[in-house]
């Protein structure tokens, strides 16, 4: 794992005994998408990034890319806690943003 919290969120996931791939690589056209991780068709993007302002429009569009070109039942994104809420902002209604320990509540639905 590449750090801590994709090594929590992976933890997470076997916890609740999900088939889990590690980054998976997609390909759309010429470009490469290697998420953190996928379970079924939902894709997980796991960060720690202070720069909301740049990651969370990438993140929005890369969602959006996915969900128009491979069968996508939805993203979500793994955060630190105060980081959460400015995530969701550039994200909005696309995908989910939570942490850890609300990964356990959103995958069990």
């Amino acid at each position: 794992m590449f750090n801590r919290l994709e090594r929590d969120t992976f933890n997470e996931l076997v916890q609740q005994r999900l088939e889990v791939e590690y980054e998976p690589v997609i390909h759309i056209g010429s470009r490469r998408l290697i998420p953190d991780f996928r379970v079924g068709s939902t894709y997980i993007e796991c960060t720690a990034n202070l720069k909301v302002n740049v990651k969370g429009p990438a993140l929005r569009q890369r969602f959006r890319l996915l969900r128009d070109r491979v069968p996508f039942s939805g993203g979500i994104v793994v955060t630190l806690p105060f980081l959460v809420p400015r995530y969701k902002h550039y994200l909005g209604m696309d995908s989910e943003v939570v942490t850890v320990q609300g990964l356990r509540k959103i995958m069990k639905d």
